[in-house]
C-alpha cells in the first residue's frame, strides 16, 4: 500500500487557525483505504511512526514561525517509544492524541485525549485532569448538541479539561459550540496534504475553508 500525510485543520470556533491534526491516507490498486489499527503489525506501526515523525519535522519551521499545534494521533502501544519522547522534546509545537483506553498514569502535558463520549470509552482519564485538550466523539455530538443539556455536558467537561474540540458536518452549530465554551472544531472530511501546510494560512477563517472546492475529501474509502 502506498501512503500519502494529510493535515486536516483545527480552527477556534471563530475560525483561528490553531494547528492541524496529522493523517495518514493508505491507497491500494489506486483506491483509499481505511487500514483498521490492528491490521498493522506492531513493526509497521513502527515504520509508519518513523515516516509521520519524518513528515513533522519537514514541517517544523512552519509550525513554530505560525505558533501552531501539530497533532499526532497514536496507538497505545507505541506511544512509549523513545523516538517518539525524544520528537516531543525536539518540537515543542507537537501533540499526542490517545484514545480513551489509554494508560493514563503515563500522560504527559504534551498528550490530548480522543473520542471521549463513544459507547466503549470511560470518563476516568478525563477525572485525570492530565489532558490539555480532548476532542469528542463524533457520535456523541450528534446525540447530544441539539439538547437544552448540551451546554451543562460542556461545562462539566471543562472542569476537568478546558480544551473541548468538536468535529463537525458544517457551520450550522457554530454559535451552540461558541456559547457551550468549545474551544476549537474540525472538518470532518477535508484536508489539505501534510507538506503543503502553507496552503492553510490562505484561508481567511473557517467558512473559506469549509466552502473551499480544491480541499482533499477523505469521505469515500474502504475499510480494511
Amino acid at each position: 500500500m502506498n501512503q500519502t500525510y494529510m493535515a486536516v485543520p483545527i480552527f477556534s470556533v471563530r475560525g483561528v487557525l490553531l494547528g492541524v491534526e496529522l493523517k495518514t491516507h493508505f491507497e491500494k490498486e489506486g483506491c483509499r483505504v481505511i487500514v483498521a489499527e490492528k491490521v498493522l503489525s506492531y513493526e509497521e506501526r513502527l515504520t509508519e511512526l518513523k515516516y509521520q515523525l519524518a513528515a513533522i519535522k519537514r514541517q517544523s519551521e512552519w509550525f513554530i514561525s505560525h505558533g501552531l499545534y501539530c497533532v499526532l494521533p497514536v496507538a497505545a502501544d507505541v506511544a512509549e517509544e523513545l523516538s517518539l519522547k525524544n520528537a516531543v522534546l525536539e518540537h515543542p509545537f507537537l501533540r499526542l492524541m490517545v484514545s480513551t483506553a489509554y494508560n493514563t498514569d503515563l500522560i504527559g502535558e504534551d498528550f490530548w485525549l480522543d473520542g471521549l463520549g463513544s459507547y466503549h470509552s470511560t470518563a476516568l482519564p478525563l477525572t485525570t485532569g492530565k489532558f490539555e485538550a480532548l476532542r469528542l466523539q463524533p457520535s456523541f455530538v450528534e446525540e447530544t448538541i441539539n439538547s437544552e443539556f448540551f451546554p451543562t455536558i460542556m461545562k462539566v467537561i471543562r472542569k476537568y479539561c478546558d480544551r473541548i474540540i468538536v468535529i463537525i458536518r458544517d457551520k450550522e452549530h457554530l454559535s451552540v459550540l461558541e456559547e457551550a465554551g468549545v474551544w476549537a472544531v474540525q472538518r470532518e472530511h477535508q484536508a489539505v496534504v501534510f507538506d503543503e501546510c502553507s496552503r492553510l494560512i490562505s484561508f481567511s477563517s473557517i467558512n473559506s475553508f469549509m466552502n473551499d472546492a480544491r480541499l482533499e475529501d477523505i469521505d469515500n474509502c474502504k475499510i480494511i
